[in-house]
């Protein structure tokens, strides 16, 4: 698809996308927290999430940790092993 419109703008086959990550993945965390629905699974994680760092007496913002965390998810080492942690039951994750 990228190719077909690289092609239709008139730009050489070798053209590079590139990703500001750190701002896609930001987005993508507040987008989450934003949608989150009560009674969702989701939801229930980030609240006891919130709920040990104030026992832990850390911040009850949660957006840093959370970024952080989606970029380790976007790296090599977790992509490699992706299959065998989302079979995993969810009560060891959770």
């Amino acid at each position: 698809m990228l190719t077909a419109l690289a092609h239709d703008l008139g730009l050489s086959a070798g053209f590079r996308v590139e990703l500001n990550d750190k701002l896609t993945i930001g987005r993508a965390v507040d987008k989450m927290l934003r949608e989150l629905r009560p009674g969702s699974l989701e939801l229930e994680w980030v609240t006891r999430f919130v709920e040990q760092r104030l026992e832990e007496s850390k911040s009850w913002n949660i957006s840093y940790p959370l970024n952080a965390l989606a970029e380790e998810l976007t790296k090599e080492a977790y992509m490699t092993n992706a299959d065998r942690l989302r079979a995993l039951p969810s009560t060891v994750l959770w």
